[in-house]
């Protein structure tokens, strides 16, 4: 069993050292993306940490189809305040035929690795 601390007025659980809580997770921003291939095809998912996800799927740790797809380039996000809608707005777009993908991403402005802050090499 895991270890408590009293915090004003009721129990709460101690957490090992870089875990984070349920409620924590769920509370923090989270994005829908979706990255093009060396291919050409579309990637999409989701994520907490846009930066680092980036840079795993183009150092072929991000995910098993981008990962013989590399390197991969950020086309389009949107932003949720919690973890649930990203992943309903994720399975929505994977159900979609790859031209009502493209007319989404041709739809929304022209994403700047720089104006992001992501740095696609390493």
């Amino acid at each position: 069993m895991k270890p408590l601390n009293y915090v004003r007025g009721s129990f709460r659980m101690v957490l090992p050292e870089g875990q984070v809580s349920r409620r924590a997770k769920m509370n923090k921003v989270w994005f829908f993306y979706i990255v093009r291939c060396r291919d050409n095809s579309l990637y999409s998912g989701i994520t907490n940490d846009l930066e680092y996800r980036i840079k795993q799927h183009n150092k072929g740790k991000g995910a098993r189809y981008t990962a013989a797809r590399i390197p991969v380039k950020l086309i389009y996000i949107e932003k949720y305040n919690n973890q649930s809608s990203a992943c309903k707005r994720e399975k929505q777009i994977k159900g979609w035929r790859r031209a009502k993908k493209e007319l989404l991403i041709k739809g929304f402005p022209r994403l700047s690795s720089t104006k992001l802050g992501i740095d696609h090499s390493e």
